[in-house]
């Protein structure tokens, strides 16, 4: 059973969405950083249903000159495959550094959705995941805590097929968008940060085999601060290495 969702919709609702938050904050106080991500992502079959999922992943600024934060994130996945979904739970742990020092931790368990979807030789995805975001700055007794709300869209495209002996290499380039939405009470007692930030991805990615690819992203990301009226904008190069295990992937019939 397939479930066909009008893309062409979606991608203009996106774009909509995400010019209509720059354009309103056109005239608004606008801080601007680069950033640089790396991140490793490890997927693991169980059996037929059941999939490990895990990342981890370090992130600088300023021209790799100050450490940002770093997170480390796993989860279970049942997969409905006549459906082409995955339904996912699973528990994310993050630190963020001030000047050089680690200054507050983030607890995030989660839970998402991920719908698989082809149009033409386009492979389409859709994103959904709800976080509760747990904060405590070290040494102190400071916390808060707030739901959020995202939802990716995501277009890969294929580029070329490299046959290579017993297996094939694949390029393409992958497009989306991720919005990010706040809740809980503390959000609305401040409606100035409901919406949280957004993403726009762009970038190759080189599958040397079904089991390992790397993606080079780049990433323009919009969001609040604490500060009504003051946003930040962040020029992000991320590194993304996929590797995928279990039941013998690759062992010949």
């Amino acid at each position: 059973m397939n479930i066909n969702f009008d893309s062409k919709i979606v991608v203009i609702t996106l774009t909509a969405l995400l010019w209509s938050c720059m354009l309103a904050h056109a005239q608004r106080n606008v801080s601007y950083k680069n950033q640089q991500w790396i991140q490793y992502y490890n997927t693991t079959k169980l059996n037929k249903n059941l999939i490990f999922k895990g990342d981890a992943g370090y992130r600088v600024s300023h021209n790799f000159s100050k450490a940002s934060q770093y997170i480390a994130r796993v989860g279970i996945s049942y997969k409905l495959a006549q459906y082409h979904m995955q339904f996912t739970a699973g528990f994310a742990h993050l630190g963020f550094y001030r000047e050089g020092s680690l200054n507050s931790i983030e607890l995030r368990p989660y839970i998402g959705l991920i719908i698989n979807d082809k149009y033409s030789k386009f492979k389409l995805q859709h994103r959904f995941r709800v976080e509760h975001r747990s904060f405590q700055t070290l040494g102190s007794t400071d916390s808060r805590s707030n739901m959020r709300y995202r939802y990716r869209f995501l277009i890969n495209i294929p580029l070329s097929t490299i046959l290579n002996q017993d297996q094939t290499s694949k390029l393409s380039f992958n497009l989306a968008n991720e919005i990010f939405i706040n809740g809980g009470k503390e959000i609305v007692e401040n409606t100035h940060n409901i919406f949280n930030q957004n993403r726009l991805l762009l970038g190759p990615v080189f599958e040397f085999n079904r089991n390992l690819s790397v993606a080079l992203t780049y990433t323009a990301e919009f969001g609040t601060t604490s500060t009504p009226g003051n946003f930040r904008y962040s020029n992000i190069l991320w590194l993304g290495i996929k590797h995928k295990m279990g039941n013998g992937r690759n062992r010949k019939k």
